[in-house]
């Protein structure tokens, strides 16, 4: 973990950012000092109401939240961290935020991004069956890299279209030339 020496400066870096504690991922409002240590005020991206929380840093992590695929009106997203070198701040927040298919990222609510962060997505068949209901989903993501299209294709990280998938009996096929993704989609089987 990255220590910081005063709150001002833990301040600098943190507040209005997204970070971990404990298993939630919370919005950093405000850092100060509480008992000799460096603390914030946060509230759990997952909570409607907006609980304050007061935390010490030292409990927290601050390394970069996992990103993915994020399921958001009827589609997914892929989103990963723009690396930005004017950037000071430690956590995360929309401006360093980029979907790597084009669309704009700060239409994404927090509360859903925190579904990823956390890696809480529904399951493989949870994701065929809304797919092929009356709710005209396009795409649905089950992990961070894979998704599923409504005409049963399997997309890695939001930029192969790597399989095919019988959407009535959930079987898939790689395609030849993206075996090289077959481990880590086995890998994301094992998860669901």
């Amino acid at each position: 973990m990255i220590g910081y020496d005063t709150a001002d400066y833990a301040a600098t870096r943190l507040v209005d950012t997204i970070i971990r504690y404990k298993d939630m991922a919370v919005f950093v409002k405000a850092v100060g000092l509480k008992d000799g240590k460096i603390s914030i005020s946060c509230f759990d991206l997952l909570d409607e109401e907006e609980n304050l929380i007061e935390a010490y840093l030292e409990d927290c992590d601050i390394n970069p939240v996992p990103l993915g695929y994020v399921n958001h009106k009827k589609t997914t997203h892929y989103i990963t961290r723009t690396p930005m070198r004017r950037d000071w701040r430690q956590g995360l927040r929309m401006l360093n935020i980029v979907d790597v298919e084009g669309a704009q990222p700060r239409m994404i609510p927090y509360h859903t991004i925190a579904h990823t962060i956390l890696g809480k997505y529904p399951s493989f068949k949870n994701c065929l069956d809304r797919l092929s209901g009356k709710d005209k989903i396009l795409k649905m993501a089950y992990c961070r890299d894979f998704s599923i299209s409504n005409e049963g294709s399997l997309i890695y990280k939001g930029l192969f279209e790597v399989g095919k998938i019988d959407m009535i009996n959930g079987a898939i096929t790689i395609l030849p030339e993206y075996n090289w993704v077959g481990e880590a989609f086995d890998e994301s089987m094992e998860k669901v």
